[in-house]
């Protein structure tokens, strides 16, 4: 399902109801409905790369599936003055939002530091790297190098060995769905806890559940995706 995640010109100012779109998204989540936004910049009048940030780190709160940008695709809008460049690399990932909350971060921050870590010759994990053209592994590998340099200079380094954990599990679950790919994942904490809603809190996670070396198989069972501690 897309949702336009736009706003309404009035007297040269662009205005945005996010309690609407709160409501929204609740009531999709709630339903357990997959759902997306269409977010619009720099096609109405009134509208600012400010306020299209503003839109944005909102957006993500919302925990869509995915934000298209249809003003990148129809040769009909008239195309903004790029002001400011995102990375696009990854699929949408159910950790995000603890990761960002974590780092105490936005996520247009977030997105445009992934884009100059990938700029940055010293980044190039890679000889020939394309994240356009690269597979799910290689993303997660180099999302994983991003995280590690964010939460050290965030001096959150006591935090990573779960954010990894979360992220190679989600990114195996990931590739079970997409392509039907089952793995083995080493992990520092417990999948149960790892996979709980305790999870979505890295901060009092880390400092109330107790670290447990496990091997994880991911697969497909009769009941669905599913996992076990080897």
């Amino acid at each position: 399902m897309e949702i336009p995640f736009g706003g309404t010109e009035k007297n040269g100012t662009l205005l945005f109801d996010k309690k609407f779109y709160s409501q929204k998204a609740r009531l999709l989540n709630e339903a357990g409905l997959v759902f997306g936004f269409n977010l619009d910049w720099g096609i109405k009048n009134g509208d600012t790369f400010k306020s299209f940030r503003s839109r944005l780190d909102f957006a993500v709160s919302l925990y869509p599936n995915h934000i298209d940008f249809p003003q990148l695709e129809e040769k009909l809008y008239r195309e903004p003055k790029p002001t400011g460049i995102y990375s696009s690399a990854g699929r949408a990932v159910p950790w995000f939002c603890s990761v960002i909350n974590a780092l105490k971060i936005e996520a247009s921050s977030f997105f445009s530091d992934f884009e100059e870590f990938q700029l940055c010759s010293n980044c190039s994990f890679e000889t020939g790297f394309d994240p356009e053209l690269a597979g799910h592994k290689a993303i997660e590998k180099l999302q994983l190098l991003f995280l590690r340099q964010k939460f050290e200079e965030k001096n959150k380094m006591h935090l990573f060995s779960a954010v990894k954990d979360i992220v190679s599990l989600n990114g195996a679950f990931s590739r079970l769905a997409s392509e039907n790919e089952e793995s083995i994942v080493e992990t520092s904490y417990n999948p149960d806890d790892l996979l709980s809603p305790c999870s979505m809190n890295i901060a009092d996670f880390c400092e109330n559940v107790t670290m447990e070396s496990c091997s994880v198989k991911i697969f497909e069972s009769a009941e669905g995706h599913d996992y076990k501690i080897l």
